[in-house]
């Protein structure tokens, strides 16, 4: 979810959505409440660990299939 195509302030994993730092709890029908769960710090280092992600593709404009990667670095270890 993003409000701005710049920003990513918002971030959806599983039952949870971290937004702007705080923690909601997501029902089945998406409702959310909020919430003091442990889960907040995981989600996010996920969140950090997307960001930088995403920032590297921006940067770099390269994206592999995954069977390309895999193959490659299959054939330099056995090498």
């Amino acid at each position: 979810m993003m409000q701005s195509k710049n920003q990513l302030i918002d971030f959806v994993k599983g039952s949870y959505h971290l937004s702007d730092g705080q923690l909601y709890k997501l029902d089945g029908i998406l409702n959310e409440d909020a919430t003091a769960d442990n889960a907040k710090e995981e989600l996010s280092k996920r969140f950090e660990l997307f960001k930088r992600k995403n920032k590297l593709f921006y940067t770099q404009k390269r994206l592999l299939p995954d069977s390309v990667y895999t193959n490659y670095f299959n054939r330099t270890k056995k090498n």
